[in-house]
């Protein structure tokens, strides 16, 4: 590979880093939805919004923690399965 290209790659996964990471900031007040659809509510810049634990999330338990339950619904949101 070029260094042209190796450094455009690199470029690429450190801007999707930080978009992540904006998002995780954005997230706030995760906590259990329905638990017959194993669903999980949170506010994203201070708006309630949904997500379904569905697919490699489905066993994914919130545990208190900020940073991983913002982590399960960054998780929820990239896969398209949240109403954001």
């Amino acid at each position: 590979m070029s260094d042209n290209l190796v450094n455009l790659v690199g470029e690429l996964l450190q801007a999707g880093f930080y978009s992540v990471a904006e998002l995780r900031d954005r997230i706030g007040d995760v906590r259990y939805g329905d638990v017959e659809t194993n669903s999980i509510r949170f506010t994203l810049d201070g708006n309630p919004h949904n997500a379904q634990l569905k697919g490699r999330n489905r066993q994914l338990i919130l545990t208190n923690d900020r940073d991983k339950d913002t982590a399960i619904v960054v998780r929820a949101i990239l896969d398209g399965d949240s109403d954001v």
